[in-house]
């Protein structure tokens, strides 16, 4: 990322590099999203608070920015003088001082090193003042009355005296903030005049001046300012870090009229950062009771990025309640959503809001009573998830996954669901899906295939895959294989194993005797080996008696995994699997295979199919083949499948289609 920062032009037309802090970039794209409703309301409100808080650099960013220094580029070192003098790194000032001498450098680049060093707090710093306050070049005499303002002492006092006689406004101007700021409210008799009318093009130093002179005088003249949109941006650079109390409702005035997604917003709750949290809160506390909509949405903001404080709850409710505008509405719900709100409080007024007529307040007002642990979600949201808006309806079935299952409607949630469960909203469906498999049980399965069991035959494979893993979550036991059968899944079976393999995988090129002559009754003496994963070898073997057995598919995405249906070891193995079936008429078919790690296939006893999945060290090996052309007979037909595996996961799938991908059931 580039360490530029955003170039902002003042009076002077000379650019002012003003660094963006990791923290307010965070709010600005925390505000945008909400604002957008890209997020919930229920997002961690205390992190983002804790991230914004102010907090000393990392070391390796101050090497950063002093490395940076060095640099030609006048925009990088620019941003790291602004970083330097923001953090007082003392490291700094030898480096600065250089920049002061540099023959080259531009006067305003000269200008900004000489602010950075009295910030920082240079015993040096107040020579290089008085020397450049003396200078030809304004640009140099305004950023000594600027940086004068971090000085002390009578020859400061006697330089500004000299500046606030200036020539050069924009000089004169500088000089008016930093005489203000050591001086207070005994500097009235001078800002005064000075800044009644106050030109726009030195609005940032005559705002700066008025709120360190902070009486009632000049508070006024400063809310009347800020009743000029076009002022706002130059005022919010100009009184921030200026921490008197009585500012608090000059921000408020200035938030208010913003967009809470602009960078101008987010420097004004940066600002507010720096503010006692008990005087923030009383200020705030102070304006919902008497102020509009516009101030209660600013509010419901700095609540909801920088002061989730549940102090904020009642008033935020009380105030709502006396406007009308949407917008408000939305601010004040994605405030009171945050568990530090704590949202139980405002189960009310969550309540209230389901059924506005504006489908993102309903949206919110979900996602806030989400929050509230005493309320039984499925009661209050059971319109919901019928609602017009898709993201109205994917807002409650969210928030119904986060709801105790037992809150569900037992054996009755495939109908709470049916709207949901029929959209044609490809997203609403999943959520649907994802819900019932979450809280249904056995008995919502027969409704549930009545209502939407013709998904599994999907031809859409997400369609057909997010029913299938829908009803595995509740399905009973005895119907996972209806549920694989209707998706086309080879789901019964006879399965005989284990016979000996080897790392060189020739069991798997031997033929072992099931392979002559299937006969379900017989028994064979077959060999196997302990070893560990990744060995081989005959060393040790064993023998053992092995006989068929029954097995069918135990999830609902077809897979016959092999070691539970057949005896251990699992790891260098042969079985063999029989599927015997009938079909009513002939017709051809599409076979997909895959497994781990190799099969070959027989149909009616013609090999159709073979595969050897490529190892790769320990990680799974899957073999697949999909669309393999085959012919089913009327009456009875076979398959027969020679699975192997070296280790790890061991399992094949079958799955039979028509042309057009609708599958083909595969019945007893």
């Amino acid at each position: 990322m580039s360490h530029r920062s955003v170039s902002l032009s003042v009076a002077t037309r000379h650019p002012v590099v003003v660094h963006k802090p990791t923290a307010c970039s965070l709010l600005v794209m925390l505000v945008g999203l909400i604002s957008a409703g890209l997020i919930s309301a229920g997002i961690g409100a205390t992190g983002l608070y804790a991230q914004a808080k102010p907090s000393q650099p990392a070391s390796p960013a101050a090497g950063r920015m002093l490395l940076q220094l060095q640099e030609r580029d006048w925009i990088l070192r620019a941003d790291a003088l602004q970083y330097l003098s923001k953090h007082k790194v003392l490291a700094a000032q030898k480096p600065i001082i250089a920049i002061l001498g540099e023959s080259k450098t531009s006067p305003w680049l000269q200008g900004r090193a000489m602010v950075a060093l009295a910030r920082i707090g240079s015993p040096s710093a107040q020579a290089h003042i008085l020397r450049l306050a003396k200078s030809k070049d304004p640009q140099l005499r305004g950023a000594a009355a600027e940086a004068i303002e971090s000085l002390s002492g009578k020859s400061a006092d006697q330089v500004l005296t000299a500046l606030l006689k200036d020539e050069a406004t924009d000089v004169r101007y500088r000089a008016l903030a930093s005489y203000a700021r050591r001086n207070g409210a005994k500097a009235w008799a001078v800002v005064d005049p000075m800044t009644e009318p106050l030109d726009p093009s030195v609005c940032r130093w005559g705002s700066r001046a008025l709120a360190f002179v902070g009486t009632k005088d000049a508070l006024a003249r400063l809310r009347k300012l800020a009743e000029r949109r076009e002022l706002h941006t130059n005022m919010v650079r100009g009184i921030q870090g200026i921490t008197n109390p009585k500012l608090i409702e000059l921000w408020l005035k200035i938030l208010a009229s913003l967009d809470p997604r602009s960078t101008q917003f987010a420097e004004g709750l940066s600002a507010l950062q720096h503010f006692e949290e008990a005087d923030l809160l009383a200020a705030l506390m102070s304006n919902l009771a008497t102020e509009g909509a516009d101030t209660i949405r600013a509010v419901a903001w700095i609540a909801t990025v920088m002061l989730p404080n549940p102090e904020l709850g009642e008033p935020l409710r009380k105030a709502v309640a006396r406007v009308d505008d949407t917008n408000t509405i939305k601010a004040v719900l994605t405030a009171l959503g945050p568990t530090p709100m704590k949202p139980d409080q405002h189960k009310d007024l969550f309540e209230k809001y389901l059924e506005h007529t504006d489908a993102n307040i309903r949206e919110l007002a979900i996602r806030g009573l989400a929050h509230c642990k005493s309320v039984n979600l499925y009661k209050k949201l059971d319109p919901s998830v019928a609602d017009k808006s898709d993201r109205v309806v994917q807002a409650a079935l969210s928030a119904l996954r986060r709801a105790p299952a037992e809150h569900a409607p037992a054996g009755g949630l495939v109908g709470y669901l049916k709207t949901p469960l029929k959209s044609d909203h490809g997203g609403i469906r999943t959520k649907a899906y994802d819900l019932l498999a979450h809280a249904g049980t056995a008995e919502d399965f027969k409704p549930a295939i009545a209502l939407v069991g013709d998904r599994l035959r999907s031809t859409d494979e997400g369609t057909r895959v997010a029913a299938a893993e829908a009803f595995g979550g509740f399905a009973p036991d005895d119907q996972i294989e209806f549920v694989a059968r209707a998706q086309g899944y080879v789901a019964h079976w006879m399965i005989i194993g284990t016979f000996l393999n080897d790392k060189d995988n020739t069991g798997f090129a031997s033929v072992y005797p099931p392979e002559e002559k299937v006969d379900f009754e017989k028994k064979y003496i077959a060999k196997y080996i302990w070893t560990l994963e990744g060995g081989g070898g005959k060393k040790g073997e064993l023998q053992r008696e092995i006989g068929w057995l029954k097995a069918s598919v135990d999830q609902t995405n077809g897979q016959l995994v092999i070691p539970p249906l057949v005896p251990p070891p699992a790891s260098m193995a042969v079985a063999y699997a029989v599927s015997d079936f009938r079909m009513d008429a002939a017709r051809e078919a599409l076979l997909d295979v895959d497994g781990d790690d190799a099969y070959r296939i027989w149909l009616n006893g013609k090999q159709i199919a073979e595969q050897v999945a490529v190892r790769q060290g320990n990680k799974p090996a899957m073999a697949e083949q999909k669309g393999i052309k085959v012919t089913l007979k009327a009456g009875p037909n076979r398959l027969m499948v020679k699975t192997a595996n070296f280790q790890k996961d061991w399992w094949v799938r079958l799955r039979f289609t028509d042309s057009k991908g609708v599958p083909v059931e595969i019945a007893r």
